[in-house]
């Protein structure tokens, strides 16, 4: 080896010294921030002011949703029993879309109280309280869907250049709330019609909604203009890559095979479904994984997740740097000082004091680091 080699391998282990270094100072300190607070929040929240402050506040939460959510069934059926559609029902319609995001705007508050008060729930009262959140959005879907049906709402008339949706359906299209924002739900897709996204390999993108599906061995990069404050519908996808650089709003993932998922912070939930040989990286509020195998998960999660009928799932923290990565994390509005990364409920093993067999957490000579900065 000569000296201009030597030379240049000296800088590459010098680099790389210095970087592992940068990093393990990084771990060192969120640790440590990480700890002072959770003393801080075991003060404030594992009394008993704290419990009763649950236990008064959640149920008038409850009651404040399904009272929201009864005015407007009494509304419907009001305006059904009119003859035909007038300007008055048109108002009406108007005035329910923003009943509509009231109630999502106060689900999504009473997933937050939720998660300031995780320290002191036990974790049957925390899957009751994510029941309850889930109820509710689907009783919200379930207006809105009646809602479009009764008024004959579509997708497929008439759009100026600028509306930046797709009326992309065969058929009429349905709206649903997800996770507290407004979701257009477009049925057979015909994928010959002109969308508004530029690239056809990023799939359906509407106003508030970025649907990804059936796709193989695809590169699939979305910038946060074309990702911010949205829901992501990830599906039927095989051997591909997804970076997702911005704040989505939530991700539902369903049926993913020997994928590679890296996502910016995400402001509410996730729901993984029916994956298997992938690796995730992504940071929320709470994350869900259902019937999952042989995956690895990189998060930052303020509440505990949660998996059911899974196996060998792995959990690291959350490694993924961007340009403007703590920008997003403000927008998204997550707590970045609280991280339950390796703290995994398990509904299959019950058995208190030991580990589930189901999941481990990935040793860190084998964590990998991701960048949303990457280009195909």
């Amino acid at each position: 080896m000569d000296t201009n080699e030597t030379l240049a391998k000296m800088d590459v282990d010098e680099r790389r010294a210095r970087k592992m270094m940068t990093l393990t100072r990084r771990e060192d300190e969120r640790r440590t921030i990480e700890q002072v607070n959770k003393e801080e929040r075991k003060q404030i929240t594992s009394t008993d002011a704290g419990r009763k402050n649950f236990d008064v506040q959640y149920p008038e939460m409850k009651n404040t949703l399904e009272k929201m959510l009864e005015k407007i069934r009494l509304s419907d059926e009001k305006i059904n029993d009119q003859s035909s559609l007038t300007t008055s029902s048109t108002t009406h319609n108007e005035l329910q879309q923003k009943e509509f995001q009231g109630i999502a705007d106060k689900i999504q508050n009473m997933e937050k109280f939720i998660n300031e008060h995780i320290d002191i729930l036990r974790t049957r009262d925390v899957a009751n309280a994510q029941s309850d959140v889930t109820k509710y959005r689907e009783q919200l879907n379930l207006l809105c869907d009646r809602t479009v049906t009764n008024k004959k709402f579509g997708f497929t008339g008439n759009r100026s250049p600028s509306d930046n949706s797709v009326p992309l359906s065969k058929e009429t299209g349905t709206i649903k709330f997800m996770n507290g924002g407004l979701k257009a739900v477009d049925k057979d897709v015909d994928t010959n019609k002109q969308i508004s996204t530029t690239d056809t390999t990023k799939g359906i993108t509407s106003v508030n909604t970025v649907n990804i599906s059936n796709k193989h061995g695809e590169f699939i990069q979305y910038e946060n203009d074309d990702l911010n404050g949205k829901d992501v519908a990830i599906e039927n996808l095989d051997q591909c890559e997804i970076f997702l650089k911005g704040y989505p709003s939530s991700l539902q993932i369903k049926n993913l095979k020997s994928c590679i998922l890296i996502v910016g912070p995400c402001s509410r939930s996730i729901l993984i479904e029916q994956c298997k040989q992938c690796e995730f990286a992504f940071a929320c509020q709470q994350l869900r994984i259902h019937t999952t195998y042989e995956c690895d998960f990189y998060v930052h999660i303020t509440a505990k997740t949660i998996i059911e009928n899974c196996s060998s799932c792995r959990f690291a923290p959350y490694n993924v740097y961007y340009e403007n990565k703590q920008n997003d994390v403000k927008k998204s509005g997550l707590i970045w000082d609280r991280d339950y990364w390796n703290d995994i409920v398990d509904f299959n093993w019950l058995t208190p004091g030991i580990q589930s067999p189901n999941w481990e957490t990935i040793i860190e000579d084998e964590r990998k680091e991701w960048s949303l900065d990457a280009t195909s």
